[in-house]
């Protein structure tokens, strides 16, 4: 089912009104950028280790000249407004510009000594940690795999939902991650053309769109595999993802061995933002989070997954694996998003008794909020290997159970489970919001009684589609992230005027975050380089050569330098 009109044009005033306020103040009555030009935790690392390198993320402010040239009409709107001392600032002080963080800033890596002085520079909005993502840890224990297969799908009701035509057909769910290996039959649809309707890569240490990793494709498998498409008559139907009619839209962030920065998942959501109306982008799923824990308040990432969020866009994020008390990781600790822990099926298609798994993470975040909001089936989760000789592949062969195919535990796997359930109800519905959709989930899900740490219950597909009451709104009066603003300046959200008219553009301040500045047309295909991006790394004809520009993405932005500082870690859970 094709999306709605009226989802979009609700969904596109709001972003066409919604800014990062990073470069001129909002004006107004109200409440404006951050008290501090720097996180907090990061400041007070620093000064405890001068000598060290720390990789950070710079937002420049807003150049004066520049601003009034693009209201006179002498530079393009979408041109960049960010005043360019502040990079001479950081370079002065003996700081190396890793690469350009799209019209927002830079990333640099520089002293621990210089970063208070740095942050305090008139050119300089805001300094954030480019902290190292890393995906919940992965179980490594054996297990037969009979009656393995189809278990979740069936806890969760989305067989039900087959049953009654929803696959999730059409609705695009964009896997932040390693990769997806697009020429796997799982993601075929049933003219033989891929569901993978879109490959970019955004970490400048990686080579190519697909995934030597393995953690990608196996999140991409349980959101929307199916293996009836599979040539070997014996799997045809074993392995079917939530939402096996759903559109990928493969946003790799993962170098080689796994390593990925908070920079390069900020890239991809903008990427994802721009991009939503060209491919029905209506889902995220984010099956990692930083390893800096602090206020979502100061962080850039909470700041982009909340505007991917009132981009009209859902986001899914993983709890994390490491247990009670670890709510502060962004961005599983922000409530614009929908954040997911991991529940012990036991194997069963029944809820009745299913558990929470011992190390999903748990806990009240800096504001006082619980996280998670839900859970889903994450232990041992079947879905796709992306090669035998892939990193999970050769790893964990033990947990092979049939041909490019393997199991795995984690809230990362339950997280995918989640976006499959949000693809299926947005197809039924696709003229529900964020904040409804939101509701409907909580509202509907399977209470876990006794379990601590399982938020408001196990998600339940069938009682999301049977629901016949009035839906309500997720998320009201929640305060929004230091570096969005809406009319008047003001920084609590309202589910009862956000959807309307009443907050109209007119009444939003300007950035160099604005629509604008990060439309379709600044993110299209023709801003991407042929040398960067060969032909040989892209699943599909529809990305040709011819469509990408040498200009944007030069190779002084794709250096070596910009290779990640650690590797993923996956710790063996049960």
């Amino acid at each position: 089912m094709g999306i709605s009109s009226r989802f979009w044009r609700r969904a596109g005033l709001i972003i066409s009104t919604l800014i990062l306020a990073i470069g001129m103040l909002p004006i107004g009555p109200a409440a404006a950028a951050p008290k501090d030009k720097a996180n907090s935790k990061l400041l007070a690392d620093a000064k405890e280790n001068g000598e060290k390198e720390f990789r950070v993320i710079v937002v420049r402010s807003s150049d004066a000249k520049k601003v009034a040239d693009k209201k006179a009409g002498k530079l393009a709107k979408d041109a960049d407004e960010g005043d360019r001392n502040a990079d001479k600032e950081v370079e002065g002080k003996g700081g190396k510009k890793v690469r350009e963080l799209n019209k927002l800033g830079f990333v640099a890596t520089v002293k621990g000594k210089h970063l208070d002085k740095i942050s305090k520079h008139a050119a300089v909005n805001f300094v954030d940690i480019d902290a190292p993502m890393i995906p919940p840890a992965i179980d490594s224990t054996t297990l037969k795999p009979q009656g393995l297969e189809v278990a979740y799908q069936r806890t969760i009701g989305a067989a039900d939902a087959w049953m009654a035509g929803i696959t999730g057909a059409g609705v695009g769910v964009a896997v932040i991650d390693t990769g997806v290996n697009a020429a796997l039959p799982d993601f075929n649809a049933a003219d033989g053309s891929s569901r993978v309707i879109a490959s970019l890569n955004f970490n400048p240490a990686a080579q190519y769109v697909a995934d030597g990793y393995g953690h990608g494709t196996h999140v991409a498998g349980i959101i929307a595999g199916n293996s009836w498409f599979n040539p070997t008559t014996a799997l045809q139907g074993k392995y079917i993802g939530v939402a096996p009619g759903a559109h990928i839209i493969n946003l790799r962030t993962a170098a080689d061995n796994g390593a990925s920065n908070v920079s390069d998942v900020i890239a991809a959501l903008d990427w994802a933002v721009a991009n939503r109306l060209t491919y029905n982008i209506r889902v995220i799923n984010l099956s990692m989070i930083t390893n800096a824990s602090g206020s979502r308040k100061q962080s850039m990432l909470a700041a982009a997954v909340e505007r991917a969020w009132f981009s009209g866009i859902f986001v899914v994020v993983s709890a994390g694996n490491i247990g009670p008390n670890t709510a502060s990781y962004a961005p599983a600790n922000d409530p614009f998003v929908m954040v997911v822990g991991a529940a012990d099926t036991k194997r069963t298609p029944g809820q009745s008794d299913d558990k929470i798994a011992g190390w999903s993470s748990y806990g009240n975040n800096e504001e006082g909020k619980a996280r998670p909001d839900v859970v889903a089936p994450g232990r041992w989760i079947p879905s796709v290997l992306s090669s035998p000789s892939s990193v999970l592949g050769s790893r964990y062969s033990g947990r092979v159970m049939d041909p490019n195919y393997i199991w795995m535990s984690g809230t990362s796997m339950a997280a995918p489970v989640v976006a499959g359930a949000a693809a299926l109800v947005l197809q039924a519905h696709p003229e529900m919001s964020n904040d409804e959709l939101k509701w409907l989930m909580m509202n509907t899900s399977v209470p876990l009684a006794g379990e601590i740490g399982s938020g408001v219950g196990e998600i339940n597909v069938t009682n999301m589609l049977n629901y016949t009451g009035t839906v309500g709104k997720a998320n009201d009066g929640e305060q929004l992230a230091d570096f969005l603003v809406g009319p008047d300046g003001l920084v609590s959200y309202s589910t009862s005027s956000w959807s309307t008219s009443s907050w109209s553009t007119s009444s939003w301040s300007t950035s160099s975050w604005s629509t604008s500045s990060w439309s379709t047309s600044s993110w299209s295909t023709s801003s991407w380089s042929t040398s960067s991006w060969s032909t040989s790394s892209w699943s599909t004809s529809s990305w040709s050569t011819s469509s990408w520009s040498t200009s944007a993405w030069s190779s002084t932005s794709s250096q070596s330098t910009a290779s990640q500082s650690s590797e993923w870690s996956f710790v063996d859970i049960e």
